[in-house]
């Protein structure tokens, strides 16, 4: 199955957001052991970023998770034509 996760999935296993937190992990979680194909939006990334970093309050702390989405994840490309 391919899935492209919204950036709320995301923003719920990162920040640990209830009450879809746990909903939200098994699907990234499926996705990273290979049972799902996740793909995520390129314009996505820039937002998960500012969103991890604003709600953290350090850039450091929001590298992490980014990095992690980016292994687990293919980003989708936003200037693809159809």
């Amino acid at each position: 199955m391919t899935v492209l996760l919204d950036t709320n999935v995301l923003l719920d296993v990162r920040l640990t957001r209830e009450p879809f937190a746990a909903d939200s992990a098994k699907v990234y979680d499926a996705c990273e052991r290979g049972e799902m194909t996740g793909f995520l939006s390129a314009s996505a990334v820039m937002g998960l970023f500012y969103i991890i970093r604003k709600a953290t309050g350090e850039s450091g702390q929001a590298r992490a998770p980014i990095a992690d989405v980016c292994h687990g994840l293919t980003i989708a490309a936003v200037n693809r034509t159809p």
